[in-house]
C-alpha cells in the first residue's frame, strides 16, 4: 500500500469515527428525552440523583432542547458535507464543537458541575459552527474533484 492511500484510508477511518460518535450522542440525547417523556431533568435525577448533588440536574430542560436542535443541525450539516466529498467543510464545522468542549473541560469544576451552562457552551459552539460552516461552503467554489460527482 503506498502512503498516501494509507493517509487516505486513515483520514476516512477518523471521519468514521467522528460520525459514529456524533451519531451516537444523537442517539442518546433522543433516548433521553423519550425515556423521559420530554422532561430531561426529572429523567437524570431519576437515574442519577442519588450519587450527585441535590442541584445538579436543575434547569436542564430549557438547555437539553436547544442542545438537541443544535447537535442535530450539526449532524445534517456534517453527512451533507461528507455525502458531497467535501472533507474541508466537515473539518470547519467541527471547529465550533472542539473549542466548546475546551471550554467547558478547562473552565467547569468538575466535582460539581453546572450543566445548564455545559449545554449552553455547547449550544453556541455547534450553531456557530455550523452557521461559519454554511457559510465557509457558500463562500469557497466547488472544484471538480469535490463536487461529489464522477467527473468520467
Amino acid at each position: 500500500m503506498h502512503q498516501p492511500a494509507r493517509a487516505s484510508l486513515g483520514k476516512h477511518v477518523l471521519v468514521a469515527v467522528v460520525m459514529l460518535g456524533l451519531a451516537a450522542l444523537w442517539l442518546g440525547l433522543c433516548a433521553l428525552a423519550v425515556a423521559s417523556k420530554g422532561d430531561p431533568e426529572a429523567g437524570l435525577k431519576a437515574a442519577f440523583g442519588r450519587y450527585s448533588m441535590a442541584d445538579a440536574f436543575k434547569h436542564i430542560n430549557g438547555g437539553f432542547f436547544l442542545f438537541w436542535a443544535a447537535h442535530s443541525c450539526l449532524i445534517a450539516a456534517a453527512a451533507a458535507a461528507l455525502r458531497l466529498r467535501r472533507l474541508n467543510e466537515f473539518e470547519v464545522l467541527l471547529l465550533g464543537p472542539a473549542m466548546a468542549l475546551g471550554i467547558c473541560m478547562l473552565s467547569e469544576r468538575w466535582s460539581d458541575p453546572n450543566w445548564p451552562d455545559i449545554l449552553g457552551i455547547c449550544a453556541i459552539g455547534w450553531f456557530v459552527s455550523v452557521v461559519v460552516s454554511m457559510g465557509y461552503w457558500g463562500l469557497r467554489p466547488t472544484t471538480p474533484d469535490q463536487s461529489g460527482h464522477d467527473p468520467t
